[in-house]
Parts: C-alpha cells; sequence; structure tokens
C-alpha cells in the first residue's frame, strides 16, 4: 500500500491525502469492531475503545504518547 499523503506544494497545508482515506479508515474501524469490538452495557453498541492509536510507530511514536500523557 502506498503513502495516502501525498506532498501538493500548492495545498494550505502542504500534503493532500487519497479520496478514498475516509473510506478505507471507515472499512477499518467496522473490521475491527467486528474482531475486537466492546459491548457497551448502557448502549448495547459494539464499540472501539481506546486512548491512543499511533500507526506505524515509529521512533516518534513513544515520544508523542509520553508528551500526551498517555497512560
Amino acid at each position: 500500500m502506498t503513502d495516502p499523503t501525498m506532498l501538493a506544494l500548492d495545498s494550505d497545508l502542504g500534503h493532500q491525502r487519497s479520496s478514498d482515506l475516509p473510506r478505507r479508515f471507515a472499512d477499518a474501524a467496522e473490521s475491527l469492531r467486528v474482531s475486537d469490538g466492546w459491548a457497551n452495557p448502557a448502549t448495547g453498541r459494539i464499540e472501539l475503545r481506546t486512548d491512543l492509536v499511533l500507526e506505524g510507530c515509529g521512533v516518534k511514536a513513544p515520544g508523542l504518547a509520553g508528551a500526551g500523557g498517555y497512560r
């Protein structure tokens, strides 16, 4: 899979994400909900519960987690 974020110097942010990224994210979240969801007893809904998600987890990730106060 290629990186969904591309350099775009004409963009206000300097980068551009692929148009299918939101759909791919929603598909991945639904897959996780099915395989690793938590049944919320208050609502009866299957949910994903997390305080922090680190994708790729390079050398910067542990520092960001510490800076964010992750426990």
